[in-house]
């Protein structure tokens, strides 16, 4: 009896050892809470930095990053599959874009700390004043009648995966209001199941048109050729997340803001 309760009493003491050996060799491999470090803007001074052709993360970046390496990309979505693919470390992008690659990427998160102020309006031809009074007081009616915070509220809602759009009857009558978008930015402005221009800008575009008593008719193009399409008079209006920028103003007009769209960081999850 006290011969094998010495040879277990020995396994017990061996086992012991084994376990102190594997775990001093293996616990640098073990990063604890406090070892685990967030992407900040500092991490990013030197990094490579994607950017849309055409938006206002080019100059941000330029202003922000000087000594980072600027990557061109076509599309916000592009620039996002080349930060997943760890081809670049950061994209710099509105609001909108940072709110859907947060929401269904898991490996992916943002620096909470806005790069600009930047508001959107609706963009409309220089010589059409009165459009643009017509617009601008519609917005001012949706502002204070609450129509405008629901729609923001129901389009950016984190606790539903599923969108909540009201059925804004159209009209089908009359010279069109020909509406620019750029229609790749979910939840703001994006393609349904349907292939129908959709989302908040989407929503406002119809409102707009029901007000003017006009039928709406969207014309898909890529960001960078919204403000030529507007200047050309290919569309009567842009409503597509268009930032309020002095450059833009001195192409359009821009009605008062509707929807506050910062730049932000999208960047990979610390591991």
């Amino acid at each position: 009896m006290k011969k094998n309760k010495l040879i277990l009493f020995c396994i017990a003491i061996l086992i012991i050892i084994v376990a102190v050996i594997f775990f001093v060799n293996n616990k640098r491999d073990i990063k604890t809470s406090s070892e685990i470090k967030e992407v900040t803007f500092e991490d990013l001074k030197n990094a490579k930095i994607g950017v849309m052709v055409g938006s206002v993360a080019e100059n941000i970046a330029m202003e922000k990053f000087p000594n980072a390496e600027i990557v061109y990309f076509n599309e916000n979505m592009d620039a996002v599959a080349a930060l997943k693919a760890g081809q670049i470390d950061g994209v710099i992008t509105s609001y909108p874009t940072v709110f859907y690659s947060a929401r269904y990427n898991d490996d992916l998160t943002y620096i909470d700390e806005p790069l600009s102020d930047d508001i959107s309006g609706v963009a409309v031809k220089k010589e059409d004043e009165e459009l643009l009074k017509q617009i601008d007081d519609f917005i001012t009616t949706l502002k204070e009648d609450g129509t405008l915070e629901n729609m923001k509220n129901r389009w950016f809602n984190l606790e539903t995966e599923q969108y909540n759009e009201p059925d804004i009857p159209e009209i089908k009558e009359g010279t069109p209001l020909i509406v620019g978008v750029a229609a790749n930015r979910e939840p703001v402005c994006f393609l349904d199941e349907n292939g129908r221009v959709t989302g908040l800008d989407g929503e406002l575009a119809r409102r707009i048109a029901v007000y003017l008593n006009r039928p709406v008719e969207f014309v898909d193009m890529k960001f960078a050729s919204l403000v030529p399409a507007l200047e050309s008079e290919k569309v009567d209006v842009v409503i597509s997340n268009l930032a309020i920028t002095e450059e833009r103003k001195k192409s359009v007009n821009f009605t008062q803001e509707y929807f506050a769209s910062p730049q932000m960081m999208i960047v990979r999850k610390a591991k």
